[in-house]
């Protein structure tokens, strides 16, 4: 439930219903990505989050919004179980500031 009122809450500042509807597609596509224990499974979601987030770069007339969910699509599915743990956390850190990137374009 905290996931959700975040969600809302970065996006609610959208004056554009369509954005607004967007964001909160694209943030919850993120969170749930991340969602997880399992690394294999949470690799799966990532792939998915990547062609979701593409999708939605194409529906927004935001540039901003735009470039952020293309951003952030180029690499969440770019992650391997095979990483080094270093390498593992480096991808992490990568793709949590194109998170910080998206929730504040949505802003």
């Amino acid at each position: 439930m905290v996931v959700a009122a975040f969600v809302l809450a970065g996006c609610s500042a959208a004056a554009d219903p369509a954005k607004a509807a967007i964001c909160t597609k694209a943030i919850g596509v993120m969170v749930v990505s991340e969602a997880g224990d399992d690394a294999q499974h949470r690799l799966q979601e990532a792939r998915s989050a990547s062609a979701e987030l593409e999708k939605l770069s194409s529906q927004t007339s935001d540039t901003t919004l735009a470039s952020a969910l293309r951003d952030a699509a180029s690499t969440a599915g770019q992650g391997t179980s095979d990483w080094s743990p270093s390498r593992l956390a480096a991808w992490v850190r990568t793709e949590q500031t194109r998170f910080d990137a998206v929730r504040s374009a949505c802003a």
